[in-house]
């Protein structure tokens, strides 16, 4: 799929940014799909987000009670009902990227992406969803809000168009 979806360019570029992962040791991909494994995965995304940009920024959802607690109980929620997957790249024990994907029928959405700022030359948050992207792309649909430069549009270029967005 993606040696279909992605220019020559942009190939050499992620293995260029693959091997810059490596160099630093063993990078797993982890899946968490199942309700008891949701928490720990959140867990992890919550805390790449708040010692990134959105933490410096106090925008982190982890520094807001409400915000926090609306988060946990709305991914539980929906993970009893297998309509959540956190995918996280794990190197040394620590993780590196986590995405938060959203499931409704046939359609899954990437709803947050966060990744250690420490590896950023490496580029972690599209390996992140790479592997979604070429395990999954059926039997569902991708839709994602953000720009072709963003983790999901890198990985994606089957974007459907959404209202208010323009085409």
């Amino acid at each position: 799929y993606l040696d279909r979806a992605l220019s020559a360019k942009k190939l050499k570029e992620l293995r260029r940014q693959r091997r810059r992962l490596l160099d630093k040791g063993l990078v797993k991909f982890t899946s968490a799909r199942e309700p008891a494994d949701i928490a720990p995965a959140l867990a992890d995304y919550l805390m790449l987000e708040a010692a990134g940009w959105k933490g410096r920024a106090s925008s982190a959802a982890r520094q807001h009670a409400a915000i926090l607690h609306f988060m946990q109980s709305a991914i539980a929620g929906i993970a009893d009902d297998g309509r959540v997957q956190i995918d996280r790249l794990i190197q040394d024990d620590k993780p590196l990227a986590a995405t938060i994907t959203l499931r409704s029928g046939d359609t899954a959405w990437l709803w947050k992406i966060d990744y250690d700022e420490a590896a950023a030359r490496a580029s972690p948050g599209p390996f992140t969803s790479q592997p979604m992207t070429a395990t999954a792309t059926s039997p569902f649909t991708f839709e994602s809000r953000r720009s072709t430069r963003s983790a999901m549009g890198i990985m994606s270029t089957e974007q459907r168009p959404q209202v208010g967005q323009e085409v």
